[in-house]
């Protein structure tokens, strides 16, 4: 569904994606994992159309930033954004521009435990981070979008909204394809099954989430043992990436 080739974004002198290539098939449920300055958000920009690059992204044979890709696309942003409206307002303001059913956008919210008869008149400014992280998941979700693109979903969310969010992954269509960013290796362990690791915007790992989480051992990296990177450079520097991840380097 996605392919990108050489993907090349510089600011500056500053080389913040170092020629990406990657290939996500439909359906796949996919963790961009990295820490901060790694280049994840950066690339989801690029998927989005929102910055310039060197390279090739396509989405479904388009290039990114057509109009029919961005219509297949929702897209949960780090930092929601705080409109000078009502909640209820940014609701439906959302559901006609998608054309998704306003039933359906409520269902969503009220399963991450948004009361919108509560908060509804408040504008967007006055909500809790929590409060506006659950509006923006909501709205994604409930779009049922064939590609799905979030970044640090679970950044302002408590344990139970957390756990709510990565159930209603699970329940995503099949066919949607999912790319999450996050740094938070237990958060998605069971919601992806392919790991891809940006470190100082290079992929250092692209394979199985599950062998990724072997590498984390009582707190420690172990040594990568089935993957064919092991031993060379990158896998060092993946090695050097998971280390800082769990011993607590911060968020991208």
């Amino acid at each position: 569904m996605i392919t990108c080739t050489d993907v090349t974004r510089r600011i500056g002198e500053r080389l913040v994606l170092d020629r990406v290539s990657l290939e996500l098939g439909r359906g796949e449920r996919v963790a961009l994992l990295g820490l901060n300055g790694a280049g994840k958000t950066t690339l989801l920009r690029c998927v989005l159309g929102l910055t310039r690059f060197d390279g090739s992204i396509r989405v479904e044979g388009r290039e990114t930033g057509h109009v029919l890709v961005r219509d297949r696309i929702a897209y949960v942003p780090q930092q929601a954004p705080r409109f000078d409206v009502t909640l209820a307002e940014f609701l439906d303001w959302f559901a006609d521009v998608r054309g998704v059913e306003m039933a359906a956008v409520r269902r969503q919210v009220a399963a991450f435990g948004l009361d919108v008869e509560s908060h509804g008149a408040k504008r967007l400014t006055e909500l809790s981070g929590g409060m506006l992280q659950k509006a923006v998941l909501s709205l994604a979700l409930a779009a049922r979008a064939e590609l799905l693109l979030l970044d640090e979903p679970t950044a302002n969310l408590d344990a139970e909204s957390r756990l709510r969010l990565l159930r209603s992954l699970s329940d995503v269509d099949p066919a949607t394809t999912v790319l999450i960013c996050s740094h938070r290796l237990d958060d998605l362990v069971e919601v992806a099954e392919r790991a891809v690791v940006l470190d100082d915007g290079r992929v250092v790992y692209d394979g199985s989430m599950q062998e990724l989480y072997g590498l984390v051992e009582d707190e420690h990296v172990v040594p990568l043992s089935t993957t064919p990177m092991r031993g060379s450079p990158l896998a060092a520097r993946l090695e050097h990436a998971v280390l800082r991840m769990v011993g607590g380097g911060g968020s991208r």
